[in-house]
């Protein structure tokens, strides 16, 4: 696939994601609540619905307008989406991706309380709608890193991309490869990120691609106390025949020590 067809497949793609979330009352972030003084006591959110600030997203509701729009472009999707150095069945190579892929590079300010590193032992998925009563929780390990510090600057996000992020599972390690990120809203009590990846699952035993998805993510993160931070999300995945799923995750991550 030449480099010209696959930034034409990633704007098909990026399109589709922000068509399947047109109306942001869905992810609950139209509304945030206003700064705290003191964010390291910024009161939790208690579940998906984001009981603590005005303008969440009830328990048990979709958002139907969202619904239609996704339904109606996800069949637009197909093979020719996936890169040909992405595509099922080869070797994972770093260095392919990166010659392959191209974005733009922006840097973002970020608050004190979430910059830094970050562990993450686990997470528990949810289905799309419905009350948090039967989440499954399994394990990840991955580690999150928001920012490097600049003494003049605080902590500075610098999105560049293609930037490749290792999660590791049971059988295999997943490879996210975001093409795209943005911070939406960032203040002392919140901060909201979309971002746009193709997530690479790769066997253990052979090193070889076993599937290959695009996912756009909404992400809201929170402050729980000084040393952990909630990250609330909805995940839209299409896979390579164009079929689509959604999601909501939640994780818990402690800081890291410098």
């Amino acid at each position: 696939m030449s480099r010209v067809a696959n930034y034409l497949a990633i704007a098909t793609l990026i399109l589709l994601c922000s068509l399947g979330a047109a109306n942001s009352s869905d992810w609950g972030y139209d509304s945030p609540a206003p700064a705290k003084k003191d964010a390291s006591k910024a009161a939790p959110a208690s579940d998906w619905g984001y009981e603590s600030s005005p303008g969440g997203p009830k328990p048990g509701k979709s958002n139907s307008s969202d619904e239609r729009a996704a339904e109606s472009t996800s069949e637009q999707s197909g093979n020719g989406t996936i890169p040909s150095s992405l595509q099922p069945g080869k070797r994972f190579e770093l260095s392919a991706v990166t010659h392959e892929l191209h974005g733009e590079e922006k840097n973002y300010s970020l608050p004190h309380w979430l910059g830094g590193s970050w562990q993450c032992n686990s997470e528990t998925k949810y289905p799309i709608s419905g009350p948090l009563k039967n989440g499954v929780k399994h394990s990840r390990r991955e580690v999150q890193t928001y920012g490097t510090f600049d003494g003049a600057n605080g902590w500075v996000y610098a999105v560049k991309v293609p930037r490749v992020h290792q999660i590791d599972e049971a059988d295999f390690v997943e490879y996210r490869v975001e093409i795209a990120r943005e911070f939406p809203t960032i203040n002392d009590e919140q901060v909201v990120t979309k971002y746009q990846f193709y997530a690479v699952q790769v066997s253990k035993a052979d090193d070889l691609i076993v599937s290959t998805r695009f996912q756009c993510s909404t992400a809201r993160i929170t402050p729980l106390n000084k040393t952990q931070i909630q990250i609330a999300g909805i995940l839209t995945s299409f896979d390579s025949e164009g079929n689509r799923e959604r999601s909501r995750s939640i994780l818990r991550l402690t800081r890291m020590p410098p």
